[in-house]
């Protein structure tokens, strides 16, 4: 595992990535259900929001970030319409 992503997915109470899995959300497929069935994966819930943490600490049972609306280069939001509707706080469904 890079430093870069050992750094980015540490667990900001405990500071490890030991216990840290990612966080799935939206409409699971057989692989999402199998990997959170045995503890890979976290699920975050139906809606994906921008403004959504991307990690799940297993030890203190929080999620935490980057957001997704935080990463650098990455946009799910492609119209005009939906960026005024997520800078306005909304939830893209």
């Amino acid at each position: 595992m890079a430093l870069a992503q050992i750094q980015s997915n540490c667990c900001p109470k405990c500071k490890s990535a030991k216990s840290v899995i990612p966080v799935v959300y939206g409409a699971l497929n057989d692989r999402a259900k199998k990997e959170i069935d045995t503890g890979k994966a976290f699920y975050g819930g139906k809606k994906i929001r921008l403004t959504a943490d991307q990690w799940y600490c297993k030890k203190h049972e929080t999620t935490f970030g980057p957001a997704l609306n935080e990463k650098p280069g990455l946009s799910l939001v492609k119209s005009e319409a939906d960026q005024d509707l997520v800078r306005s706080g909304g939830v893209l469904a």
